[in-house]
């Protein structure tokens, strides 16, 4: 009889790539969970809910698309992946779950640190970016006045903090911008997208729309504001990333790899630690 030892062992031996997906999955999960708890973060059961439905109606689309519109879904999870309808959705609830409180994880995390957010126009050359500067400064519209000048409307970039701005000046300086301010224009080299391969100086003109000093309030207090900030701008990859990084140096985690093996899981279920 074969055994999940068997199966752990082939596919460690044969599927590495297969194994560190899986292994990445479980640390996140665990991750997510002990920070959550830290926390006191939450996600409302009808959020989870209702992703957990939009996934697993997604799964069923594509079985019914693969097996015929006529197939009994629940035999035929049960005969293929051994699982039932309603235990793949717990499956996503937990899935999801972990998704979403990565997210404001996220999101929250930035709340603990000084930070801001943005809007940016890019202009080809100094002049229109000083004319751009001067008239968001005067009031107006930005969307409209860029579209005039033929430009793209203003980008929307998520919430930052300020200790991960790399450039050292515009860092100093969003430091200490207030609400509503609008900097300076900055210089920028970038590829010319009309000339691939040609290198030219563009120029940045930041509006603060918010800035904030890091806070200790509890979710309880900030969840709200956590919500409207990711409906307003969903947190990016790279943000999400930059969020796993912090949180795996406080838990200290050290990253997996096939040579490092696997040590004895702790009867209480909790993250192991190096």
């Amino acid at each position: 009889m074969v055994t999940t030892a068997d199966l752990g062992d082939f596919v460690l031996r044969w599927q590495p790539d297969v194994a560190s997906v899986a292994v990445r999955r479980l640390t996140l999960a665990a991750m997510v969970d002990a920070e959550a708890s830290r926390e006191g973060a939450e996600i409302a059961p009808g959020a989870v809910e209702a992703a957990a439905g939009a996934a697993l109606g997604e799964r069923v689309r594509r079985l019914r698309i693969e097996h015929g519109s006529g197939a009994d879904i629940d035999e035929l999870l049960r005969s293929t992946y051994g699982r039932t309808l309603d235990g793949l959705r717990d499956d996503f609830r937990r899935a999801v779950r972990t998704d979403l409180l990565r997210e404001r994880l996220a999101r929250l995390d930035g709340l603990r640190r000084d930070g801001v957010e943005l809007r940016v126009v890019v202009a080809p050359d100094e002049r229109t970016a000083r004319a751009i500067a001067s008239q968001w400064r005067d009031g107006a519209d930005a969307a409209l006045f860029v579209a005039r000048l033929g430009l793209r409307p203003p980008a929307a970039p998520p919430p930052v903090a300020i200790e991960d701005i790399p450039e050292r000046p515009l860092r100093e300086r969003l430091a200490s911008a207030p609400s509503g301010s609008v900097l300076d224009p900055v210089p920028f080299e970038a590829e010319d997208p009309e000339r691939p391969g040609d290198v030219t100086t563009w120029w940045q003109v930041f509006k603060v729309i918010r800035a904030w000093k890091a806070s200790s309030d509890p979710w309880s207090v900030v969840a709200a504001q956590v919500e409207a900030s990711i409906r307003e701008s969903p947190p990016s990859d790279e943000e999400t990333a930059a969020w796993e990084q912090r949180a795996a140096r406080r838990l200290r985690l050290a990253r997996w790899t096939p040579a490092s093996g696997f040590g004895a899981s702790p009867p209480d279920g909790t993250i192991r630690r190096p």
